[in-house]
């Protein structure tokens, strides 16, 4: 399959009854599904055999437009890690899948877990800015810490416009645990399948010495000297704000690392 097995892997619109199973195993992994009670949707997740994990049916939404299966990951730092699948059938209502959503999420943040929670949302993230309810959507997710690691067009169909309809939210920030996330040009469907790499536990640090900045030669005067010197270039009347903005603060940031540079502490 790769070079590495993966630890999940997560399928939207599984399709598959209760009560109707085919051969789906995955040598290497064990299988656990939610159904869906109409002939299209249903989720399921391989995990890795060689993982030890708990289902969570407690935190799967309530809400008749969706389903969603989640199980829990102990780790080696004692901070439970949450995994979990959705898929939201677009036919039903927003709002109330909306507010299930912004629920668990918050829910999962106030209870100190780490979590990644992917599918199909039949929610065009690309219309942030034309349609008030992805827009209500991602700004609530975010107030809640809870950020979609996806940003382009996952769906591609000839009758219609590429669209990013498949998402992977998480409120893991840390760029050494989660070191890269994409979609896979893999056409098994008209939707490309979604992907992130990630650590579930925190890396250890090799140099566990705080850094701090040295002001032993710290000189205020010389230092607003050497900083209005590179200021002298900006043009305050430039039309991009944000373009101005980034200047001031490298030039700040380089004045402060000349007159103030970061130094390790001390063993004592």
């Amino acid at each position: 399959m790769t070079e590495v097995n993966p630890t999940f892997i997560a399928i939207s619109e599984a399709k598959l009854k209760s009560n109707y199973i085919l051969n789906v195993d995955i040598p290497g992994f064990n299988y656990i599904h939610n159904p869906s009670q109409t002939n299209s949707g249903g989720v399921g997740l391989y995990i890795n055999s060689n993982l030890t994990y708990q289902p969570r049916n407690d935190l799967n939404l309530n809400n008749v437009g969706c389903e969603s299966l989640f199980i829990e990951i102990p780790t080696s730092s004692g901070k439970p890690f949450i995994t979990g699948i959705i898929y939201r059938h677009p036919t039903y209502a927003f709002q109330p899948f909306q507010d299930e959503f912004v629920k668990l999420v918050t829910h999962l943040q106030n209870n100190n877990y780490d979590y990644l929670i992917g599918g199909d949302y039949n929610t065009n993230l690309i219309k942030y800015q034309e349609n008030s309810n992805v827009s209500n959507f991602v700004d609530n997710l975010a107030s809640c810490g809870c950020i979609s690691l996806m940003n382009k067009p996952t769906r591609f169909s000839k009758n219609s416009k590429p669209s990013l309809l498949d998402h992977i939210y998480t409120n893991i920030c840390d760029e050494k645990r989660i070191t890269k996330s994409g979609i896979t040009i893999f056409d098994i469907s008209y939707h490309l399948p979604i992907f992130v790499n990630f650590s579930l536990h925190y890396p250890t640090h090799q140099n566990s010495r705080p850094k701090f900045r040295c002001m032993k030669h710290f000189d205020p005067t010389i230092s607003v000297f050497d900083l209005s010197l590179k200021q002298n270039n900006l043009n305050p009347e430039a039309d991009d704000v944000n373009t101005l903005s980034d200047e001031f603060v490298k030039n700040f940031n380089d004045t402060l690392d000349t007159h103030a540079p970061y130094r390790y502490a001390s063993r004592k």
